[in-house]
């Protein structure tokens, strides 16, 4: 061989490994685009930029994806959604649309590394997404930038990130699917058994949210209770996946599996999605990872993060300062009916005798001392609001006849806290009913919450409407009502139902945003200022079960269970197995009670009487006070105690009681 082909062939071996360095420094790889550091590798697909593979460098735990998509776009047509909000007004975009000019770059700075992919529209629109990569760090962060130049169109939603993820280690049915929706929920199998989707017209159409209960899918602040989720095998490699937003703005977690992959998203809502030709950064960061263990270990990591936000800022509630003493001294509640229906009398007697019997049997039962319960009533107010289909909110006043006789009768005893249903955010159309109703609809329908064609979103009936607790107008109807019940009923507490799902409101709003969740906390903030100068130890509580409830109210309704009227008991959710995921993240940061809804108010409720205890068990366990769930007043055999009292109850259930006695004490 020449000197000058040895010499030329050392020269192209050279320009090779140089051409090889600069390549792996730019992340172009023969399989992909890769970003790493000394912990974890992601690689994403060279022609759609879709997530492939994250690979753990030192674990070991590898997560694949489908080569699918990362984000979707939905657009509307701002002429056409002056007329109506259907499917035709609306147009979508997916990053891996062939009409966009891609691009990506690596930028290295000191402490990590920066991967920006570009989508280009040349006069229509650009996308830029960016993962960030810390060094020692096993977790990206994500966020995503639209800048839409259209004329015509407005940014519906963003659905972003997009990850479509194949069984981890090969095995569906050894994969797991954990979500705070309600209480926490643990999925088998995901990839067969959840298929959350939700249309952008049906994000605005609450007629046909009914039948499907679409607000329930993932709405967070809703019925999707924390701003993460896990998937895990079996031998505990697991993905991480959370948005990190502090601000609580108005979002979704979609989940959808088709038999080979489960597609988890989050849906962003722009605080303008009516004006065309805006742009949306999305104003918070996601959290995408590989993690060992199971749901715990994955709620350790949100938990970690979660606590520094605005809702746990007052700290756990041993630092409180302002911890009310019924939330701290009650050992058992309870739920109670005044009067079933306007037609119906008022069984005073038994109600009374019943709750003072139910005293003197768990004084007894659980070990000779005072038991301090709690009593939830419903069936109080004017048009005995929640058991009436007309509740005439928010007329509540005057309270039925000798309800307050009740209750000053009740807390003379020195054992029972009382407080009433009320709601802060639920308003009644077809008010007056009388010509004595104090409020009437035209003086606060400007404060509901509307969608685009100007009708106001409803709940559970035509005429039961979805107010918007951002305006101080209604905020203050909702002061002055419950100062006024807490005052003539001579009350310890109220109790506020719905739970807090947002709406995307465009009277007051212009669609996203944050002011749901800020608007929420300043009315029950306000309303605690105002209630605790008529009783300085006044609580309250929500039905919701949501983190951006913490720090306003007193404790949360935090139900696992439900049970039929075959007395069948089921997930509260009615999907995968309860957890107490909530609980295990924020028990340290508000107290909770409930557990279980029993739909038939006596002992049918349950078919099988052991599963009480169990039920029993499960609620103590899991955080919550102790729950004697059924409701008194609708028959007279609902009157347990009386029954206990004068001999006659069943043995079987005597001892049930026993045992929730036992575990009062």
């Amino acid at each position: 061989m020449s000197r000058k082909l040895v010499v030329a062939t050392i020269f192209a071996i050279f320009s090779l490994v140089i051409l090889f360095i600069v390549l792996y420094k730019q992340g172009i790889m023969a399989t992909g685009i890769v970003i790493e550091n000394d912990k974890v590798s992601l690689r994403f697909s060279k022609e759609s930029y879709s997530l492939v593979v994250i690979v753990d460098k030192g674990g070991g735990g590898k997560i694949e994806f489908k080569d699918s998509l990362l984000w979707r776009i939905v657009l509307l047509d701002v002429e056409k959604a002056k007329e109506s909000v259907g499917k035709d007004v609306f147009k979508e975009l997916k990053s891996s649309d062939g009409v966009w000019t891609r691009s990506f770059q690596i930028v290295e700075f000191d402490g990590g590394k920066l991967l920006k992919l570009f989508w280009r529209n040349d006069g229509y629109m650009e996308v830029e997404v960016d993962v960030m990569l810390l060094e020692g760090s096993c977790f990206s962060i994500w966020n995503i930038t639209v800048r839409n130049y259209s004329s015509r169109y407005a940014i519906w939603y963003v659905d972003f990130p997009i990850l479509v993820v194949k069984p981890i280690e090969g095995v569906k049915e050894d994969n797991f699917l954990a979500m705070p929706l309600n209480g926490g929920v643990l999925i088998q199998n995901p990839f067969d058994n959840i298929n959350w989707d939700v249309q952008p017209w049906e994000e605005v159409r609450p007629d046909l949210w009914r039948a499907s209960w679409i607000d329930t899918r993932g709405s967070y602040p809703g019925n999707y209770n924390a701003q993460f989720t896990a998937l895990y095998s079996r031998s505990g490699v697991g993905l991480y996946f959370s948005s990190l937003d502090g601000e609580m703005y108005s979002k979704r977690f979609l989940f959808a599996g088709d038999g080979e992959a489960l597609r988890m998203s989050i849906r962003n809502y722009p605080e303008d999605m009516l004006t065309p030709g805006l742009c949306y950064i999305v104003p918070y960061e996601f959290k995408i990872g590989i993690f060992y263990g199971d749901w715990m270990d994955a709620a350790d990591i949100y938990k970690e993060w979660a606590i520094k936000q605005v809702w746990c800022r007052k700290g756990p509630m041993y630092m409180w300062r302002d911890l009310s003493k019924p939330v701290y001294d009650v050992d058992l509640t309870l739920i109670a009916v005044y009067r079933v229906s306007l037609s119906a009398p008022i069984h005073y007697s038994q109600i009374r005798e019943n709750l003072l019997a139910m005293m003197e049997f768990f004084n007894k039962y659980a070990g000779n001392s005072t038991v301090n319960m709690g009593v939830h009533w419903i069936g109080w107010s004017k048009y005995l609001d929640v058991v009436n289909e007309n509740s005439g909110f928010p007329n509540y006043l005057p309270p039925q006849e000798n309800f307050t006789r009740l209750i000053s009768e009740l807390k003379s005893t020195g054992v029972f806290y009382n407080d009433v249903y009320l709601t802060s955010h639920g308003a009644d159309m077809n008010t007056p009913y009388r010509d004595d109703d104090k409020y009437v609809w035209e003086d606060y329908e400007e404060y509901a919450c509307y969608n685009p064609l100007g009708k106001p979103y409803t709940r559970f009936t035509p005429h039961s409407v979805w107010m918007d607790l951002s305006q101080r107008g209604w905020q203050d109807i909702v002061i002055e009502v419950s100062c006024e019940t807490l005052r003539r009923c001579q009350l310890d507490g109220i109790y506020y139902d719905w739970y807090p799902k947002y709406r995307l409101d465009f009277k007051h709003h212009k669609g996203g945003g944050n002011y749901f969740a800020v608007g929420y906390r300043e009315t029950i903030q306000r309303i605690k200022d105002e209630a605790r100068k008529i009783n300085p130890d006044f609580y309250c509580y929500p039905e919701g079960k949501s983190e951006i409830e913490i720090g306003v109210f007193d404790a949360m309704l935090m139900e696992w269970f439900h049970s039929d009227s075959n007395g069948v008991i089921h997930p509260f959710a009615d999907i995968g197995k309860p957890i107490p995921l909530i609980s295990y993240i924020y028990h340290e940061y508000i107290a909770m009670v409930g557990g279980i809804r029993v739909k038939n108010k006596d002992f049918t409720g349950f078919q099988n009487p052991d599963e009480f205890r169990l039920v029993s068990a499960i609620i103590w366990a899991w955080g919550n006070k102790p729950l004697y769930p059924f409701v008194d007043g609708r028959k007279s055999n609902n009157y347990v105690f009386i029954q206990w009292k004068n001999g006659t109850l069943e043995t079987a259930w005597e001892e049930n009681l026993k045992y929730l006695a036992n575990l009062v004490r």
